[in-house]
């Protein structure tokens, strides 16, 4: 009789919404669309703090200057390339119609596309593996063109290059040869890490415990080679190495985020391209504008009552910026993405971010990027009435008219062409405190005509450097609800930390998963190949759907065996109101 009461008193809890997704970037929507195509019953909403899907990826176009568009002319301001080795990525693209096109050193096909005039599928002189392993313009130095060469500023005046040896040569002997040394040192010091992810291991521990400012002073000798590692920091991380774990670059080095030439392909349309396509599809509920204040658990039921059941959920907290309405919406399961600064602005009760979680959040500070683009009417650098086509910028040492402010602030640019290739699209990076002083220190008017003094100098003056159809900026470090570009990365002592690591990681289960249902997912937190990439942020956000997917059909299978025992209550119930009248009757 319990039993039956028990039964009778059970309600089925009801939600908003079963899946709520934090951010329109690559692992929202990814997870999103892996949701909604693999499970079209489910509920998912996806909400985006901003105006725009993308999260760190974003389109604009070089001829009507509009952003947030898909069209043959777009340069892309944030997220680029992409790795043989990015296949769910990819695949995405291929999943809304579209494809990449290769722009990078590792095509070394002879065969050349005779239709098609823009130069994409070029044969390369050398492939990215003959460079040496310090060039942080490995991957596109000579993309534009096969003929093409590349610019250097050095410490010993200016010098072009196209191939590796020729970059070898312009450097100083000194500088080279501790370089030489330098690289046998990296080569000790990966070979010391057994395991890409064994957190509190002696190797982590060691490798953990010094910036890669700190290896670099203590292994080199010769200055330039020293500014040379730090640009290579900055391309890999956006950041100075000063601040950076040297166990974060042994790990890059050994090939525990990505594999391939990283610089490969790009999609045509943009990198934006896929994510505009999904939100133009109509098959994910995507709400703009929308800030996730709070996320917490659903601890009472229906009757009021405290209760501990992981099936009542979460109540997620929304404002719309538009309108300034405040909303609660109930659900099952919360993915949370998007970088460490944006998700540190989001409240989180107890039950869900503990102590090492909330720890872990001061510890993964965001790089400092922008890019900055100078659009002509043609290309002309690398025009057939050129004497030698120079599609790329790099430097080491810049003459201190050019940049007064800090003498080591080194900037690189190079050929950023548009698909259709009918504009000039040159591209400087400004990354680490290069960008920090850039900022800091300049109006907008200094910093749009030192990145043009640049490009004059480099190319000797030449008359068509000073007339730009337009310049553009992006400074990714003040974009409010991203907090800086590329990802976030870890300070010395982080990553060797168990309990940091293991909040980190998700623990066991590695994706992240903070607390029961609850997961945080995306290219910041995807511990395996893509990490920092696009590909990680496509990889976490299917795999945390593919987990949501697979719980919900073990919660199918487990209630419809409740048919049956409803059937059984039925027949007791109704034994028991006859056994009852036959009571009353006697």
């Amino acid at each position: 009789m319990i039993l039956l009461i028990a039964l009778l008193l059970t309600t089925v809890t009801s939600y908003d919404q079963d899946v709520i997704i934090i951010g329109a970037g690559y692992a929202g929507l990814s997870a999103a669309q892996h949701l909604t195509t693999l499970s079209p019953s489910l509920k998912v909403q996806v909400y985006e703090a901003s105006s725009r899907v993308g999260g760190r990826v974003r389109n604009w176009d070089t001829k009507t200057s509009k952003f947030d568009t898909i069209t043959d002319d777009v340069v892309e301001v944030g997220g680029t390339f992409i790795s043989p080795s990015h296949t769910a990525l990819i695949a995405l693209g291929k999943s809304v119609n579209i494809d990449i096109y290769n722009v990078s050193l590792g095509n070394i096909s002879t065969t050349t596309n005779n239709n098609n005039n823009n130069n994409n599928n070029n044969n390369i002189l050398e492939p990215a593996v003959d460079w040496p392993w310090w060039w942080w313009g490995v991957d596109v130095q000579g993309a534009s063109n096969h003929t093409a060469g590349a610019i250097f500023h050095s410490f010993n005046g200016t010098f072009t290059f196209r191939t590796a040896s020729q970059l070898i040569n312009g450097l100083s002997n000194t500088t080279i040869q501790d370089l030489i040394q330098v690289g046998h040192e990296m080569d000790l010091a990966t070979s010391t890490l057994k395991q890409c992810e064994q957190s509190g291991s002696t190797e982590w521990i060691d490798l953990d415990s010094i910036t890669f400012e700190g290896w670099i002073r203590s292994k080199t000798i010769i200055e330039e080679s020293r500014v040379i590692l730090r640009n290579m920091c900055r391309g890999m991380i956006a950041q100075e190495p000063k601040f950076v774990s040297f166990l974060s670059i042994v790990k890059s080095m050994k090939g525990c985020w990505s594999g391939g030439d990283d610089d490969q392909y790009r999609f045509r349309g943009g990198s934006q391209a896929p994510l505009l396509k999904l939100q133009q599809s109509d098959t994910i509920n995507i709400q703009l504008n929308t800030v996730v204040r709070f996320v917490k658990k659903n601890n009472k039921n229906k009757n009021g009552k405290n209760k501990n059941d992981e099936d009542d959920g979460y109540i997620v907290t929304i404002e719309n910026m538009a309108t300034d309405i405040v909303q609660k919406v109930t659900c099952k399961y919360v993915i949370v993405t998007g970088s460490p600064s944006a998700l540190s602005k989001i409240s989180f009760d107890s039950n869900i971010l503990g102590h090492d979680d909330v720890q872990l959040l001061q510890r993964l500070p965001m790089g400092s990027s922008m890019k900055f683009f100078l659009i002509y009417n043609s290309p002309w650098w690398r025009e057939s009435d050129a004497k030698e086509k120079l599609t790329a910028i790099y430097t080491t040492k810049l003459p201190a008219d050019l940049f007064p402010i800090q003498t080591q602030d080194v900037i690189s640019c190079q050929d950023h062409r548009p698909y259709s290739d009918e504009r000039g699209a040159m591209m400087c990076w400004i990354e680490g405190n290069v960008n920090v002083n850039f900022y800091g220190l300049m109006t907008a008017a200094e910093r749009k005509k030192k990145i043009l003094d640049l490009i004059q100098f480099s190319f000797n003056n030449d008359a068509r450097a000073a007339e730009p159809l337009t310049m553009q900026e992006f400074n990714w470090s003040d974009q409010n609800y991203i907090g800086g570009a590329y990802t976030g990365f870890f300070t010395p002592g982080t990553q060797s930390t168990v309990p940091f690591w293991k909040a980190y990681s998700g623990g066991t289960n590695s994706i992240g998963e903070k607390s029961n249902n609850v997961w945080f997912a995306g290219a910041d937190w995807w511990t395996g190949i893509g990490n920092g990439y696009m590909e990680g942020a496509v990889r976490h956000g299917q795999k945390v759907a593919e987990v949501i997917i697979e719980r919900e059909k073990k919660k199918s299978k487990k209630n419809h065996k409740q048919p049956i025992i409803k059937k059984m209550h039925q027949m007791t119930i109704k034994s028991t109101f006859q056994s009852n009248a036959s009571t009353m009757e006697t």
